[in-house]
C-alpha cells in the first residue's frame, strides 16, 4: 500500500507540473518596420485577433507577447499612416518562441522632403503612444515641438490641453496643469525626479531647459500605480533626444537666432541672442554607440511696465467703483543662460544601457522701480529693488533595459541638483506726504491716468522708510 500511495503522489505531480508548464504558454515576439526604409515603428498595436492578448513595440519596433496557449491565431499589426497587416499562424508548442515580424507599407505618398516625412512619422508615433497608454496623457513629438520657435520647455508644454503658463517678465517659467499650481506637479527626466530649484516648495523652472535638446514630451494627467502618490495636478516627462536612428558619422547642426525689444524705456534692445549647436552620430558595429551632444547659450531682454490698481465698490451701485490706490512699475530684466546636454547610448542584441547628461546654468538682473500712489492717505510711495539671481540644475542618469527570460529588466541610477543663488538683494522704500491726489479720495469711476498727472513731485519733502538687504 504505501508503494501505491508513492507512485500515485509522483504520478499526480508530475501532472500537475506538466500542466503548470503548459499554462505558461508561447512566446510571440517580433518587430514592427517600415518596408520601405527599414526603420523602427515605435508605439505600433500588436494583438491576437479574437483574444485580449496585446501589445505596443518599443522604440526598436519591437513587441512581445507572453503565455498564449497553444492553438491557431491571426497576429494583427496596425500603425497610424500605415496599411493594416494581418498574419495567420499556429502555435503547436505551448512551450515555444514564435517569432513573427511585420513591415507595413505607408498609406500616403511620400515626397521628396525629408523634413516632413520624419515629422509626420515622428508625430504618427507620438499619437499611438498616446492611443496605447493606460492613463489620460499628452505625447508630443521632438518634429511637432520645433515646428514652432518655443524659448524652451514651457512654452512648448503650454500649447497642450488643459494645460496653463506662468510667466516671469514675459517668459513661461512654470505649467499649471488642470488648474492646480505648479507645486502639485511632478516634472521628470527620462523618468527621472528633477530637485526643485524654488525655495519653500518643489516646483521647477522649466525656462531652463531648452526644446532643442528634446525627443518628446509627456504630459501625464492622472495618477497610476506606477507614478508617486504626492502628484495632484500631472507629471510631465522629458524625453532626451538620442543619436538618430539609421545615421552613420558625425553630424553637425546649428541654429542662430536673434530678438528685439521695443519697449521705450528698455534697455539692452538689441542684443538678444540664442545659439544652439549640435553634434550628433553613431559608431562601431551595427551602429550600436550612439552619441548626442548639444550646447545653448542664449540672453534675453525681458524687461516690462507693470501696472495695478486697488479698487473698491461704492456701494451705490453694482457698476460704481472707487479707486483707493495705483501701482506702477519699470523692472528692466536682463537674463542670460547657459545649458547643454550629453546623451550616450549602446545597444545589446536585447536590451539598450544609456548614459543621460543634463546641465543648466542661469544668472538674472533684475532692477525695479516702482512708485505707488496712495489715494486714502495721500501718499506718493516710491520704491527701488535689485536682485542677481543664479540657478544652477544637474541631472544624470544612467539607464539599462534588458530582455530576459519572462522579464523585461528596467534598472536606473540616478543623480538630480539643484542650486538657487540670491546673494545681496537690495530694496529701498520712500516716502512723500501731501502727494497732491487727495482730490480723488471717494470719487467714482476714476480714469486711472488721472493719477500721476495730478500728482506734485516734492523730493525735499521725501524720505526713506525702509532699506533691506538680505544675504
Amino acid at each position: 500500500m504505501p508503494t501505491r500511495i508513492l507512485r500515485f503522489t509522483s504520478t499526480l505531480l508530475l501532472a500537475v507540473t506538466c500542466a503548470a508548464a503548459a499554462a505558461l504558454g508561447a512566446t510571440v515576439e517580433g518587430t514592427v518596420r517600415d518596408s520601405q526604409t527599414g526603420d523602427a515603428l515605435p508605439g505600433a498595436n500588436v494583438v491576437l485577433v479574437g483574444t485580449s492578448y496585446g501589445a505596443s513595440t518599443d522604440i526598436n519596433g519591437k513587441y512581445v507577447l507572453r503565455n498564449v496557449p497553444a492553438g491557431a491565431y491571426t497576429i494583427r499589426a496596425t500603425y497610424i499612416g500605415y496599411t493594416t497587416v494581418s498574419l495567420p499562424f499556429q502555435i503547436d508548442d505551448a512551450a515555444a518562441s514564435v517569432k513573427q515580424d511585420f513591415k507595413l507599407n505607408g498609406v500616403a505618398i511620400q515626397g521628396e522632403t525629408v523634413v516632413v516625412t520624419a515629422q509626420a512619422i515622428g508625430q504618427n508615433a507620438a499619437i499611438n503612444q498616446q492611443l496605447a497608454a493606460p492613463q489620460i496623457v499628452n505625447v508630443v513629438s521632438s518634429a511637432r515641438i520645433q515646428e514652432l520657435p518655443d524659448a524652451n520647455a514651457a512654452e512648448s508644454i503650454g500649447r497642450l490641453p488643459g494645460v496653463s503658463i506662468v510667466r516671469n517678465g514675459g517668459e513661461g517659467t512654470q505649467i499649471v496643469i488642470r488648474g492646480l499650481q505648479p507645486k502639485y506637479n511632478a516634472v521628470t527626466v527620462d523618468g527621472v525626479r528633477m530637485a526643485s530649484s524654488a525655495p519653500g516648495e518643489r516646483s521647477v523652472d522649466l525656462s531652463m531647459i531648452s526644446p532643442y535638446m528634446l525627443e518628446g514630451i509627456e504630459v501625464s494627467k492622472t495618477v497610476t500605480a506606477d507614478q508617486d502618490a504626492d502628484v495632484l495636478g500631472g507629471t510631465v516627462n522629458f524625453k532626451m533626444k538620442e543619436s538618430g536612428e539609421g545615421r552613420e558619422g558625425i553630424g553637425v547642426s546649428v541654429l542662430a537666432q536673434g530678438g528685439y525689444n521695443g519697449l521705450v524705456n528698455a534697455h539692452n534692445k538689441y542684443n538678444n541672442y540664442k545659439y544652439v549647436g549640435s553634434i550628433e552620430g553613431r559608431f562601431l558595429d551595427e551602429n550600436r554607440l550612439g552619441i548626442f551632444a548639444q550646447a545653448d547659450f542664449e540672453r534675453r531682454n525681458l524687461t516690462s511696465n507693470e501696472f495695478g490698481g486697488a479698487y473698491t465698490n461704492s456701494g451705490n451701485s453694482l457698476t460704481d467703483y472707487i479707486t483707493t490706490g495705483l501701482n506702477l512699475n519699470h523692472i528692466p530684466r536682463d537674463r542670460q543662460r547657459g545649458n547643454g546636454t550629453l546623451v550616450l547610448d549602446y545597444r545589446l542584441p536585447e536590451g539598450k544601457i544609456g548614459l543621460t547628461n543634463f546641465f543648466s546654468s542661469g544668472v538674472t538682473d533684475i532692477r525695479n522701480r516702482g512708485e505707488f500712489y496712495d489715494i486714502n492717505n495721500n501718499l506718493h510711495n516710491y520704491s527701488l529693488a535689485y536682485s542677481r539671481s543664479t540657478l544652477n540644475m544637474l541631472t544624470n542618469i544612467l539607464n539599462v533595459e534588458h530582455e530576459i527570460p519572462l522579464f523585461h529588466l528596467s534598472a536606473k541610477l540616478s543623480h538630480t541638483y539643484s542650486e538657487t543663488k540670491t546673494p545681496n538683494d537690495l530694496v529701498a522704500r520712500f516716502q512723500q506726504a501731501s502727494a497732491g491726489i487727495g482730490q480723488f479720495l471717494n470719487k467714482t469711476n476714476l480714469n486711472p491716468l488721472d493719477i500721476p498727472r495730478a500728482a506734485i513731485p516734492n523730493p525735499s519733502g521725501t524720505y526713506i522708510t525702509a532699506l533691506t538687504s538680505n544675504s
